[in-house]
């Protein structure tokens, strides 16, 4: 019983830990956009390089197991990545903060439309309810920011 309240004690920082490091990194580049002027491609290109190191350390540390695909392979997912990291920075310098955000957590019931409305997917009646009740509340937040 112990095990399992230290190990939910854990969940619960990273998690909170995660939440406030990503609040604040979108905050600190809204800044670096509105203040300093820094272009959107050299602000990318820093994120890039942050994750590369960060993804090294995590190897470094056995955080995870490296698994190798061929190149041929990981082409089209590396380029959706990068186009993601891309188009979100560009959103948050043309948008408020709240906006980008509202964008950014919607991509996940969008990707979750397209894969049932072109690719046939399916999925539990559960998921589908939870991103119901996910989108509509971020939804609304959308009409109150702007």
């Amino acid at each position: 019983m112990e095990n399992t309240k230290k190990g939910t004690g854990i969940t619960l920082f990273y998690l909170i830990f995660n939440t406030v490091s990503s609040i604040v990194i979108v905050l600190l580049n809204k800044w670096v956009y509105k203040y300093v002027g820094f272009p959107n491609l050299t602000l990318t290109f820093l994120h890039f390089v942050v994750t590369f190191v960060g993804l090294i350390l995590c190897q470094k540390c056995n955080v995870f197991k490296v698994k190798y695909v061929p190149v041929r392979d990981m082409m089209p997912l590396a380029f959706a990545f990068c186009g993601f990291v891309v188009f979100t920075n560009l959103s948050l310098q043309n948008n408020t903060v709240g906006t980008y955000q509202v964008a950014k957590v919607m991509t996940t019931p969008c990707i979750i439309l397209i894969q049932i409305f072109f690719y046939k997917k399916e999925f539990m009646l559960r998921v589908k309810l939870t991103l119901f009740i996910y989108g509509s509340c971020h939804l609304q937040l959308l009409v109150y920011v702007t």
